[in-house]
């Protein structure tokens, strides 16, 4: 099996036909037809239904979908690393995080920055559902949920460190206080994150239903709130942030209620060599 076929392969799987996916590869359709003839003589089974004007995957050809986009995937990573190969290590590194997430990967990717140089880094800060999307779609090496969260897909690690849950709230708000308790919570407009598992941790920490507090909103970005905390429209329940601007403050809750950070990967993912040394990172540190 070579790379070259299994892209047209995912050519001919996005394009829905045998003459689109000709055209945008630049080939012949007998010869991009054989191409796929002999993919599946290789496999053992047919990868496409044919049909007058489209062509439409299989049963096993959706199976093989899953393992055409990891090959493809590796391939480009190879390609990435060496082909500007010098005594330094070349390649890109995708990461994607959820917004609270990445106050915890300022000092790793600082480390992780200065020891490579010229490994590019992609980092995306995205709603959960935007980041398990391109996790499905294998366009990311690693990504970041902040606890609870759901990883039943994924080969995961969860990081030492933990910050503590609480309210930003304007500096001068007559709410202020060295820590919220439940009844402080009562009084207040809250915007939580938009998250079921939350949600349900939330429902724990005051040992009742969640609709027993004034739950105003849901978010999934965090600052774009910022001027309806500061006209006092909201309360803003959220981890510590690493950085807040100084008309804002954020008091913890009481009882102390906490959360990590899970780094998440695909299962059975081959690394590459930027990746690897991304893993080594943490496992030395």
């Amino acid at each position: 099996m070579e790379f070259r076929t299994v892209a047209y392969f995912l050519e001919v799987a996005q394009k829905k036909s045998f003459t689109k996916a000709a055209q945008s590869l630049h080939i012949s359709q007998p010869t991009l037809s054989k191409q796929i003839r002999l993919l599946e003589e290789e496999l053992g089974c047919e990868l496409f239904e044919r049909k007058p004007r489209s062509v439409v995957l299989t049963d096993r050809g959706k199976a093989f979908l899953v393992w055409a986009k990891k090959i493809n995937a590796m391939t480009e990573n190879v390609l990435e690393e060496f082909q500007h190969y010098d005594e330094e290590l070349h390649g890109v590194l995708r990461l994607g995080l959820t917004e609270q997430a990445l106050s915890f990967f300022e000092t790793p990717l600082q480390n992780f920055m200065s020891r490579y140089p010229k490994v590019q880094i992609e980092l995306l800060t995205l709603p959960y559902a935007g980041i398990h999307a391109r996790m499905r779609a294998d366009k990311l090496s690693f990504a970041a949920f902040v606890e609870p969260c759901d990883l039943e897909s994924y080969d995961y690690f969860t990081l030492p460190e933990k910050k503590p849950w609480g309210v930003l709230i304007r500096r001068n708000s007559p709410l202020v206080k060295d820590r919220f308790r439940v009844e402080d919570l009562r009084s207040m407009r809250l915007a939580v994150p938009d998250s079921p598992l939350f949600k349900n941790k939330l429902s724990g920490w005051i040992h009742d239903n969640q609709r027993a507090l004034p739950i105003g909103m849901t978010y999934t970005t965090l600052e774009s709130l910022y001027p309806l905390v500061r006209s006092d429209c909201i309360q803003l329940l959220a981890l510590e942030p690493g950085d807040l601007p100084d008309d804002l403050v954020f008091v913890p809750l009481f009882p102390r209620l906490e959360s990590g950070i899970c780094v998440a990967w695909n299962k059975y993912r081959l690394f590459s060599t930027p990746e690897q040394k991304f893993m080594d990172l943490f496992s030395v540190s």
